[in-house]
């Protein structure tokens, strides 16, 4: 078990293959978006334990990358929380349950604008086929959501549990978010290139 930043022998040793069993966040002196900055910067894809409540609503609307194991948990364990008021049946929860409603409590913004995200994929997927979007937002979207959440696209099932009301809506009055679905970056390659690589998503299927 390490923490981050790496020390100089343990750096060196991660250059040259060496991976630790866990990162625990807990004992960082790193604040939280320096510390998602460091782990996007050196593409650190270990697992990482004892996220506090700040560290992860700074990666949940960070802009760098995270490849780690162990966030997307999080991050569907307390958006699946935001509609249904019970924990994601289909993973395991790092936390107690009363840490997930404290933390949706304290950030409901960050999470209730993470599931209108996810609800207008279908304006993504529109327009990539080539269709039109006729409800634009602009850069006027509350800055809320960073990067990271395409890292729960691996669940085949989650974006049905936690938007099972996507696919309901009429097109023409889904949102289309520029900053998440053409602006942002995810990890060097572009949101579509996420939902492409996950074709097995429930969701996906049923829109492709």
């Amino acid at each position: 078990m390490t923490t981050v930043p790496f020390k100089a022998s343990e750096l060196l040793a991660y250059v040259r293959g060496w991976r630790p069993d866990f990162i625990d966040l807990s004992m960082t002196p790193l604040k939280p978006q320096q510390l998602w900055n460091y782990l996007s910067f050196l593409k650190v894809d270990d697992e990482v334990i004892n996220c506090s409540r700040e560290q992860l609503a700074a990666y949940m609307t960070s802009t760098d990358f995270v490849r780690v194991k162990g966030m997307d948990q999080l991050v569907k364990q307390v958006l699946y929380f935001v509609r249904n008021r019970e924990l994601y049946p289909f993973d395991d929860c790092p936390w107690h349950v009363a840490e997930i409603e404290e933390f949706v409590d304290t950030y409901f913004d960050i999470c209730i604008s993470h599931c209108l995200l996810l609800k207008s994929l279908p304006a993504l997927l529109s327009k990539a086929k080539g269709g039109e979007t006729t409800l634009d937002s602009g850069d006027r979207y509350d800055p809320y959501v960073g990067v990271n959440f395409v890292n729960t696209f691996n669940d085949p099932q989650f974006l049905m549990a936690v938007v099972p009301d996507a696919l309901a809506q009429e097109l023409w009055c889904i949102p289309y978010y520029n900053k998440q679905f053409d602006g942002y970056i995810y990890g060097g390659d572009n949101l579509i290139w996420h939902v492409n690589k996950n074709l097995d998503n429930y969701l996906f299927q049923a829109m492709l």
